[in-house]
């Protein structure tokens, strides 16, 4: 038996994670390791000790929950076990991960696991269900308040593609006059990535801001959102759902899912159409309301509230494999030493695709070759993406 380490840099990270290290064993649970106080009070708060992150702990087993969490996971030579913290919403037919042999690929849906290993074919995939909307299953239907409680959320503005791009500001004049109208009561909400100050926004406008969405749960009687799993786990407590489209999210790509197969609400695709999608939704007519199960159906499969109990099976079976031989750990932003510092290389990047490709934490557009400073795990983590043509140059 091998106990097995958490590993969460933000809040929603904890969310998605809490149930499964509830599921779990106790001789299984390691450290549940934060990256700050707050997180650590968070955390507390959903029956978690947690711990900060130190810089030496021991080897063994690690849940993860994002690409951006490789860089500041302690150890070098360890078990590495992703445990996805959304939908299973991918782009471009490419999961979020670089290449990680032997890994292990906690997922929520079929067709996630099916990406996710053609990127890692090496890889055990168990696609395992929501966990995170194992405990919301059984709430008694919301009595809508009077005014109707919508929250607002946007999505951080991250560069990777056009559709993880944010809908605001977008959208900003057009949720100004909503809140003056007064028709409904407005709360505001966030992507705890999100480095913008929404809060001040809201706040300009009166609007309260909630940041756990334990909250919008428990007070809207509608969401709206751009891009995010948030938008999956509202519909599927079977409420109505707004889904914000701006003009740079592309129409003519399929990513599936919110793009484009299964969008989980009533669309906004100019902000002056807002007020009247918003009633649209409102209405939740039988047409709108089976669109939204099947979104739900298409994301989540059969809800039973077992997946936690499936995600805690697939991780125990991960720490009891002896036999597994596991490579060190890619050195993403490791830790700054001299055998670090001394392995960046030089090289031009040519993306031959017609598609934008994020690689390395860099974003290379179509035909536009690209000087930079690479380590050599960055290196190899270019090199092994097909369209992007590498040259050394020192």
């Amino acid at each position: 038996m091998q106990p097995v380490d958490f590993w969460c840099s933000r809040s929603h990270y904890v969310d998605h994670t809490a149930p499964i290290w509830h599921a779990l064993p106790q001789g299984y649970r390691g450290r549940f390791q934060v990256a700050d106080t707050g997180l650590v009070r968070h955390a507390a708060s959903l029956g978690i000790k947690a711990e900060l992150q130190t810089r030496n702990p021991p080897f063994g087993p690690i849940v993860f929950c994002s690409r951006s969490e490789l860089r500041r996971i302690p150890g070098r030579l360890r078990p590495m076990i992703f445990a996805e913290h959304g939908c299973g919403q991918t782009y471009e037919g490419h999961g979020h991960l670089p290449p990680m042999p032997d890994i292990v690929l906690v997922v929520t849906n079929p067709s996630a696991g099916a990406v996710m290993k053609a990127d890692h074919p090496h890889a055990r995939v168990v696609a395992t269900g929501p966990v995170k909307l194992d405990s919301l299953l059984g709430l008694p239907r919301k009595t809508p308040s009077d005014p109707p409680c919508v929250a607002v959320s946007h999505h951080w503005d991250q560069l990777n593609y056009p559709e993880t791009r944010s809908a605001w500001p977008w959208d900003k004049a057009a949720w100004e006059a909503v809140v003056a109208s007064g028709r409904w009561h407005i709360i505001g909400h966030a992507h705890p990535a999100d480095g913008r100050d929404m809060a001040r926004w809201w706040a300009s406008l009166g609007v309260e801001v909630v940041e756990d969405f334990a909250q919008v749960i428990e007070r809207a009687d509608m969401f709206a959102c751009d891009n995010s799993s948030t938008l999956y786990e509202f519909a599927a407590l079977d409420r109505p759902v707004v889904v914000l489209s701006p003009p740079y999210y592309r129409r003519d790509v399929d990513h599936g899912l919110r793009f484009w197969s299964h969008v989980p609400g009533a669309q906004v695709s100019r902000p002056e159409d807002l007020p009247a999608v918003l009633e649209e939704a409102w209405a939740d007519s039988d047409a709108r309301a089976t669109l939204r199960r099947e979104a739900v159906e298409a994301c989540y499969g059969r809800l039973d509230g077992q997946a936690a109990q499936r995600a805690a099976r697939a991780i125990v079976e991960a720490a009891d494999n002896p036999a597994h031989e596991y490579p060190p750990m890619p050195a993403i932003g490791a830790w700054p030493d001299a055998e670090s510092a001394s392995r960046v290389v030089r090289v031009r990047v040519t993306n031959t695709t017609g598609s934008v490709i994020p690689r390395a934490g860099r974003i290379f557009t179509p035909g536009t070759p690209v000087v930079c400073s690479l380590s050599k795990t960055g290196l190899r983590e270019v090199e092994a993406r097909s369209g992007l043509r590498v040259e050394v140059l020192g």
